[in-house]
């Protein structure tokens, strides 16, 4: 990221979670992933994150994570894009580690996973969270909050409060169901805290509309994503609606199936973007339905992937 750039301010609009493409024997495809970086670079976008879920960040080694975060900086050296490396471990020392060495590195943001232990307790919870994100003080961290993953139910009172004692927390990526209440809460505290929509965007308009300041999608249909905060921004409520509802029955369903990230995957192939859409086992396949839905999804949204 130039020095131009304020990381704080870059973490908004579209801010893709990179997937990790795979050849057909399972080793990562380093080409397709340079190939779709660079891709990306060209769209505008202002972030990027890696890894994540739509990364399949838990089938991969510790040396293909570290390979391909260098690959990612290295292709947006030159630019004003805020890389946000993410950190998932639940193990407070390893996790606090591991965020220093990706800011020694070169990010510039980390997003920060809950701890995965289903039976910890709140304030152990929320001594994990302040002690990774004052390891990496000053650099911004986004804190990812997605409990029917990490079983880490959060409160706003509680992120607020460790906002407060550490500035260096500007952002919430909301992930639940009916966000928009969570959305406002967070920004008309003090101090007001920025949010991202993730789940695949279902909920995408609802949370710009409560004040979020951008979705952090998946792969494979990113200009879709695009468009709707174009026309969002732009003040075009009606194309902004009407590009969420077309899209919303596809998301929702591949969510719903578990098949969101093989999704994103296969539209990419299809597109050219990358050599194979495999994703690395165990892992639903994608079939019947849900890959139905990719042939009409290219037919449907024709105009806005071709842009």
């Amino acid at each position: 990221m130039s020095d131009g750039g304020s990381t704080v301010d870059s973490i908004r609009g579209v801010s893709p979670v990179l997937a990790t493409p795979f050849e057909p024997d399972g080793k990562v495809d380093v080409a397709s992933f340079r190939r779709s970086v660079t891709r990306l670079v060209d769209t505008g976008v202002t972030s990027m994150m890696f890894p994540g879920f739509a990364s399949e960040f838990h089938q991969l080694d510790d040396g293909e994570r570290s390979l391909l975060l260098a690959e990612v900086l290295r292709i947006t050296e030159n630019s004003d894009i805020a890389v946000i490396g993410s950190v998932a471990d639940s193990s407070t020392y390893v996790a606090r580690r591991r965020a220093l060495e990706m800011v020694e590195r070169g990010v510039h943001a980390i997003n920060l996973l809950p701890p995965r232990h289903p039976d910890a307790p709140v304030p152990e919870i929320r001594d994990h969270l302040a002690a990774v994100v004052d390891t990496v003080a000053p650099i911004p961290v986004v804190l990812q909050y997605v409990p029917q993953e990490t079983a880490a139910w959060i409160a706003v009172d509680d992120v607020r409060a460790l906002a407060a004692a550490h500035p260096n927390l500007t952002h919430v990526k909301v992930e639940i169901r009916s966000p928009s209440d969570y959305i406002a809460a967070l920004l008309g505290g003090a101090p007001p805290i920025a949010s991202l929509i993730g789940n695949g965007g279902i909920e995408m308009l609802p949370a710009l509309e409560a004040g979020a300041v951008g979705v952090q999608p998946g792969g494979g249909f990113l200009e879709v994503y695009l468009a709707i905060w174009q026309a969002w921004t732009s003040r075009d409520t009606a194309a902004a609606e009407d590009l969420y509802r077309r899209l919303l029955p596809y998301v929702t369903y591949w969510l719903g199936s578990g098949t969101l990230t093989q999704a994103g995957k296969l539209l990419a192939y299809r597109r050219g973007e990358i050599a194979s859409p495999v994703c690395r086992g165990p892992v639903a396949g994608i079939g019947g339905y849900a890959a139905e839905l990719v042939d009409r999804f290219l037919k449907e949204f024709a105009a806005e992937l071709a842009a």
